[in-house]
């Protein structure tokens, strides 16, 4: 880099950087990336490490990779959990703390102590494969690793959340005041219904969850099949239906593959079955004598999108992203999103350009949805308040009766 900087070479204001863009002999920009080994420019090539690949089967397989790249990203672990293992109980009196921190502050997947749990394989702990690794790199092991060793830093007993403390034994997880996971509701139930693509789950007092399964929460026949479903259900017993997740994202909208794979094998009663079948699932919803209320965080497309217009009420995360994003791709709604649009209170012109320019809808602006602001672990816990509020209306009572 000193080197570099002293050439002249300090990014694209300069000769170039790690990378430049140069044209070739067609006057295309094709770009270059510094040799670390010549020091010379050579053409990007993508690399091809097995360890990423094996990264796929989970945290303990990239760790244990003996590769460039598996021993890249062990070196790097080792260093950062065990910084964040060395300062308990100095910074907190609990591993959880740590993780929450992370997972909601810096958008971590896991944080450092639900990382090293996942480094259990062949039979070892987590925290014994890791402890081998430190003693292995000269470094430290930190007193909650010594103490744990052999055993999960977090653990389930009697369907309650427990996390491994100095001392060496095991406290409750903290469920803050208003939260609500669904991988809590898994821990002491199960499925009130399920197929390949959604599960129904009892959040008690009466309301459902409706939770996707599919990749990116896209929609196929067996979820929307599920949603169909859902009257019979919630008559059943319940008097109220959410759809919520602990992902990320709300849905992606429709899976684009499989009406790709439909076209290409010429099955159009595959495409008209599923859009029959998605408007009679959101209408059916729609017109439901129950409440039904939507959980937003991040993307809903589409699809996605077209089921929030349908519902009762949206409790909605302030990073979400609805939007009719069909024109992206050549098409327009094919749910009812856009006669939902023009039925909220904005003019129709207004309306009619949401619906044919691929509109994303903010989240600030999503009382067109009927929805309330919450924070991400807070929307599963509001969803069946809104329901539960809203079953309690004489109206909507005895029409359900």
């Amino acid at each position: 880099a000193q080197k570099m900087i002293a050439d002249g070479y300090t990014g694209r204001k300069g000769k170039g950087g790690f990378y430049r863009m140069v044209p070739d002999a067609s006057g295309k920009k094709k770009k270059e990336v510094i040799d670390l080994k010549t020091g010379d420019y050579r053409p990007e090539k993508k690399s091809k490490l097995e360890s990423v690949d094996s990264a796929k089967a989970g945290l303990a397989a990239l760790f244990s990779h003996p590769d460039i790249g598996g021993q890249y990203a062990a070196a790097v672990m080792l260093k950062t959990l065990h910084y964040a293992a060395s300062l308990i109980p100095e910074i907190s009196d609990d591993i959880y703390s740590v993780d929450a921190a992370m997972v909601m502050g810096y958008n971590w997947k896991y944080g450092p102590f639900q990382m090293i749990d996942r480094l259990a394989a062949g039979g070892m702990s987590g925290t014994e494969i890791f402890a081998g690794a430190l003693q292995k790199a000269g470094l430290s092991v930190p007193p909650i690793i010594a103490q744990s060793l052999g055993k999960k830093l977090y653990d389930v007993t009697g369907g309650v959340r427990q996390q491994f403390s100095i001392g060496g034994k095991y406290d409750a997880v903290p469920i803050p005041t208003g939260s609500l996971m669904l991988e809590d509701i898994k821990l002491t139930s199960k499925p009130v219904k399920k197929n390949a693509s959604a599960t129904v789950w009892d959040l008690g007092d009466g309301i459902v969850c409706v939770e996707l399964t599919s990749k990116q929460n896209t929609w196929d026949p067996e979820n929307l099949k599920m949603l169909q479903q859902l009257p019979d259900i919630v008559r059943g017993g319940f008097r109220g239906a959410v759809i919520a997740s602990d992902g990320d994202h709300f849905s992606f909208g429709a899976n684009i593959g499989y009406f790709l794979m439909a076209c290409n094998t010429a099955s159009w009663w595959a495409i008209s079955d599923m859009v029959k079948q998605g408007h009679a699932a959101y209408m059916g919803l729609k017109y439901a004598p129950f409440p039904f209320v939507a959980g937003l965080s991040g993307m809903a497309l589409g699809g996605g999108c077209e089921l929030l217009l349908h519902s009762d009420a949206v409790a909605a995360h302030i990073e979400s992203y609805p939007g009719l994003v069909e024109a992206g791709i050549g098409v327009i709604p094919g749910w009812g999103g856009c006669k939902e649009l023009l039925l909220r209170h904005i003019a129709a012109s207004e309306a009619t350009q949401k619906s044919i320019t691929a509109a994303e809808l903010k989240s600030e602006t999503m009382l067109l949805l009927g929805a309330g602001h919450c924070f991400r672990d807070h929307v599963l816990e509001v969803c069946p308040e809104f329901a539960r509020f809203a079953s309690n209306a004489e109206g909507i009572r005895k029409s359900f009766e």
